[in-house]
C-alpha cells in the first residue's frame, strides 16, 4: 500500500498493489490497516466504463455509480474508491473540504475526463484555487505503445496535466507525481498491458475524516 499526504490532516488517501486486498465488505480494515480512521466509512464505488462522466454525491450511498468514471464529494466520512491497473487514478483535495477521484484512460483522456471534472469543480463548489492533484501509479510512455506499425505512445500523464492547466492556471493547482510506472515494476502493480485480461486491479482511495 502507498500512503500520500495532502496538507490536511484529515485527509487519508492510500494505492494499493500487489499483495493487498481488493476493497469489499470488509474494506478498509482489511486492506488499509494503517488508515484505522477509515473503518467503516461510506464507500463510492464506480462502475467504470473508459469514459468521461463525473457523478456529484450530497449524501451517502451504498450504491455503485454507474457509467462514471469521476467522483466530487463535500461530504466528509465518504472514502471514494477507484481501479485502475495502467490506466491513471487521479485523486483532488482543495482546502475547502471537497475531495475527487477519477479513472483517465486513454479514452477517458482523449475525452478530456479531468478537464470536465475540473470544470466541475469550479461551477459546482465555486472552486478557482489552491486545487491540489494527485497523478498515482499509471503505465508510463515508454511503455504504453498504441500502435506498433508507427511506434507511437501515449502520456497519460503530460495530456491530463495540460487538461488540468486548461481549466485552473499554473499558480492556482498544485500537480503531483507518484513517479511509478504499473507495467514496468511488476513486483509492485497489476498491469493489463503485462498481464493480460482478468488482471486483478490497484485501488486508489481517499477520504475526508471529521469523526
Amino acid at each position: 500500500m502507498l500512503t500520500y499526504t495532502f496538507p490536511d490532516p484529515n485527509i487519508h488517501s492510500a494505492i494499493t498493489y500487489k499483495g493487498t486486498t481488493a476493497p469489499d465488505k470488509n474494506f478498509p480494515s482489511t486492506l488499509l490497516p494503517d488508515i484505522v480512521e477509515l473503518k467503516n466509512k461510506h464507500i463510492i464505488f464506480l462502475d467504470q466504463t473508459h469514459g468521461s462522466n463525473c457523478a456529484i454525491i450530497s449524501e451517502p450511498t451504498t450504491s455503485t455509480i454507474l457509467d462514471t468514471d469521476a467522483v466530487l464529494t463535500a461530504v466528509p466520512n465518504i472514502t471514494l474508491a477507484i481501479k485502475s491497473a495502467d490506466c491513471l487514478p487521479i485523486l483532488i483535495w482543495h482546502p475547502s473540504g471537497v475531495i475527487g477521484a477519477l479513472h483517465a484512460g486513454r479514452q477517458g483522456t482523449q475525452q478530456m475526463i479531468l478537464k470536465k471534472t475540473l470544470r466541475l469543480l469550479k461551477s459546482q463548489f465555486s472552486i478557482t484555487r489552491d486545487v491540489h492533484v494527485l497523478f498515482g501509479p499509471a503505465i508510463c510512455e515508454k511503455c504504453y505503445q498504441v500502435n506498433p506499425s508507427t511506434n507511437e505512445h501515449f502520456n497519460l500523464l503530460e495530456e491530463n496535466h495540460r487538461q488540468a492547466l486548461e481549466v485552473f492556471p499554473e499558480q492556482h493547482v498544485i500537480i503531483k507525481y507518484a513517479g511509478r510506472c504499473t507495467a514496468h515494476e511488476p513486483e509492485f502493480f497489476h498491469s493489463y498491458r503485462r498481464d493480460g485480461k482478468g488482471v486483478p486491479m490497484n485501488y486508489s482511495v481517499i477520504c475526508r475524516i471529521t469523526s
